[in-house]
């Protein structure tokens, strides 16, 4: 993840909503921070942070000022204890991410097919990587509204490259990392 965060990019990305205060004001006061952490670093990269290490330190400092928390209360959050692991099924379920069902991959496959590849250039291998990730393999979760989000900017910021072009990021795009 970018370490270079300028204050506005600061400020959009890490700063905490009402909403997401009043759920971090019911945290035990030292899981304040990691579960913030967490929180906003899920809908950046699509997956949970590990450690303290991987949240940005100017991102850390943010969320610690809007806190009124010390960093090291992120160091010392436990991040696979029972408390992380209630947190991450918290954040997904608030997020709306859930197991990939077929009823997914056929709205993913429709949309790709109208909106990213309406002319069918590159389709196929699209569909393809797709119909490899399969339903059966129930661990990856997605939301679909932010991949195709995200994606989407993906494609605007490559600019002229189409699907056809960037078929190797189909599986890394529907969730194979870790979450």
């Amino acid at each position: 993840m970018d370490q270079n965060w300028s204050q506005q990019e600061l400020a959009e990305q890490w700063s905490l909503g009402f909403e997401e205060l009043a759920r971090i004001e019911g945290k035990s006061v030292s899981l304040r921070l990691g579960f913030a952490a967490r929180l906003k670093f899920y809908p950046l990269t699509g997956r949970f942070p590990s450690s303290a290490a991987e949240v940005p330190g100017a991102a850390r400092d943010h969320l610690g000022d809007q806190l009124g928390r010390p960093v090291e209360d992120l160091f010392e959050y436990d991040w696979s204890g029972r408390n992380g692991q209630r947190h991450r099924m918290e954040i997904l379920q608030v997020l709306g991410v859930r197991a990939v069902e077929a009823h997914d991959l056929e709205a993913l496959k429709n949309w790709l097919a109208t909106e990213v590849c309406p002319t069918g250039a590159g389709l196929e291998a699209a569909l393809e990587s797709i119909d490899r990730c399969g339903v059966a393999d129930r661990k990856p979760r997605v939301l679909l509204s932010f991949y195709r989000c995200r994606f989407s900017t993906a494609m605007r910021s490559l600019g002229h490259l189409r699907l056809g072009d960037c078929a190797e990021i189909g599986p890394a795009w529907m969730g194979r990392e870790s979450t």
